[in-house]
């Protein structure tokens, strides 16, 4: 039972809520502490500043090509955008380079006659194959006899003899 008046004194954080919107994991500075960002209620006054980082995963990583906004103070109800493009490892002879996911590559080779010559590795092909892009690739140049050549050549100089003894 009340008997006399009290004051009470009730102290609030006003909150808004931050809308992120990103195909990766979101690194910020928030407050001047690295941290992730996602989506959720942050007290107004929050000082935020995206990071511009690579993230990699498993052969794949994700290159940021675009933040907004990159930084800002919540002071009402914000929706952040990050994009990036997907990018994939991929080793050709030991050469590695990331190429963005959909694209496409074409294997080469300067192969001499007397040789054949195949791409051994996630695919298995010849050169001069075009690979689309859609997951980590290795490929390694694997030269071998073209007995073909050889065989062509012995049949030459038999057939070039046997003229010779003929007259």
């Amino acid at each position: 039972n009340l008997t006399s008046p009290i004051t009470i004194s009730v102290s609030v954080i006003k909150q808004y809520y931050v809308q992120l919107n990103s195909p990766i994991p979101v690194k910020a500075i928030i407050n001047g502490t690295v941290t992730y960002l996602n989506s959720s209620w942050i007290n107004q006054g929050t000082e935020i500043q995206i990071i511009n980082y690579t993230y990699y995963t498993n052969g794949e990583r994700y290159i940021i090509t675009g933040i907004s906004p990159q930084s800002f103070t919540v002071n009402s109800p914000i929706t952040v955008n990050v994009s990036a493009e997907k990018q994939f490892s991929v080793t050709i002879n030991g050469q590695q380079e990331w190429v963005n996911q959909g694209e496409t590559i074409t294997l080469t080779a300067n192969v001499p006659i007397y040789e054949t010559a195949e791409f051994v590795g996630t695919y298995n092909v010849s050169p001069g194959t075009t690979i689309t892009v859609t997951s980590p690739i290795s490929e390694r140049l694997v030269l071998h006899p073209n007995y073909v050549f050889y065989a062509t050549v012995i049949g030459l100089i038999l057939v070039i003899a046997g003229v010779v003894v003929i007259f």
